[in-house]
This record gives C-alpha cells, sequence and structure tokens, in this order.
C-alpha cells in the first residue's frame, strides 16, 4: 500500500523538478555548461555587429541595440561608398554611439534618424541594418523591421557570414515569406 504513494510522490516530485528546471533554464545551464559565459539567445532579432549565431526558429522577443558604451572602443566601420579618412571613423563611432544613446533614452525617432543617417553613408553595414530593424521590430512595424533585417541578411553574405544570414532567415519567416525566400535565393540554404 505505501509503496505505490511513494511511486506516485516520486513521479510528483521529477514532472515539478522538470517544470521548474524548463522556467529557470537560463539561470541553471550555467551551473550545467561548466562556465559562466553569457548564453546567446539566437531565436531572435539580433544585432549582427557584434554576433554571428547559429539559425534558430523565431520568436516574437527582440534584442536590442547594445548599450552606447558596450565595446564600442574598437567599432571601425565598413568601407563607405566612397572613401573617407579617418574623420570617418570618428564620425560612425560618433554617429552609431548617438543612435543607441537615442534608443535607450526611449527616444525611438531619433535612434532611427541616426540610423537611417548611418545606412546612408554604409548601406552595406549588417549591424546598422540589424538594430535598425530591432528598432522597427520593437514598435510593431513589422514590413520595416523585415527589410532592414533582409538588409542585413543579403549584406552577412555578402561578408560570408552565412550563420548569421541562417538566423535571419529564422526571423524573416515570421515576418515576410517572400523576404526570407530571396535571401534563401541568396545562399542563406537552411
Amino acid at each position: 500500500m505505501i509503496a505505490p504513494i511513494l511511486r506516485l510522490l516520486a513521479i510528483y516530485l521529477v514532472v515539478g523538478l522538470a517544470v521548474f528546471g524548463f522556467f529557470k533554464r537560463d539561470t541553471l545551464m550555467p551551473m550545467f555548461s561548466g562556465g559562466s559565459e553569457a548564453t546567446i539567445e539566437t531565436s531572435e532579432p539580433v544585432s549582427t555587429s557584434h554576433v554571428e549565431a547559429p539559425a534558430a526558429a523565431p520568436t516574437s522577443a527582440p534584442v536590442y541595440a547594445p548599450l552606447p558604451d558596450e565595446g564600442d572602443a574598437t567599432l571601425q566601420p565598413p568601407v563607405p561608398q566612397a572613401a573617407t579618412g579617418s574623420e570617418g571613423d570618428a564620425t560612425y563611432a560618433t554617429k552609431l554611439s548617438e543612435a543607441r544613446s537615442a534608443y535607450w533614452r526611449g527616444d525611438f525617432q531619433a535612434a532611427i534618424a541616426s540610423y537611417t543617417t548611418l545606412l546612408a553613408q554604409y548601406p552595406e553595414d549588417e549591424g546598422l541594418n540589424g538594430e535598425l530593424g530591432n528598432i522597427y521590430f520593437m514598435n510593431g512595424q513589422n514590413s520595416e523591421a523585415a527589410t532592414y533585417y533582409e538588409n542585413a541578411a543579403m549584406a552577412a553574405l555578402a561578408a560570408g557570414h552565412t550563420d548569421t544570414a541562417r538566423a535571419l532567415v529564422g526571423v524573416l519567416r515570421s515576418l515576410d515569406q517572400a523576404a526570407a525566400s530571396r535571401v534563401i535565393a541568396a545562399g542563406a540554404t537552411q
């Protein structure tokens, strides 16, 4: 009589621990992975200026622009359409910092304006396209987000970053199937 009750309690305990582990997996994973590195979720829109992520299924939560002072000390702009000197490098870093600062202040219009200004000079910058796509995604402007994610994916393919392009295809599938198809046709095989 006691054995079936103990077995039932053991089952409840295992199921309870599994549910707890599922909801606390972000906290528990570093304990089992052997390191304290941060886990990067690639199923979300990504800023391709810092991460080259593997492909994954899309979700609805975006990854926002990095803080203005996160690793920007060594930021180098891509080669623009018209060559610029060292003044262009400083302008790129300054404008990018302004765009990210505006985002974190909640001034999305100023952030969009700053990113758009940078993209006029550096249209093939996958990071700028991805971060602007994130801002539009966060504001629910999915068609604009899809446009910039597609630009970021195409720029990633041109730079040889196929893993980044594949990650963006997953996001594009949920926003604009035609854009996802164009990126796949360009070389981001799934």
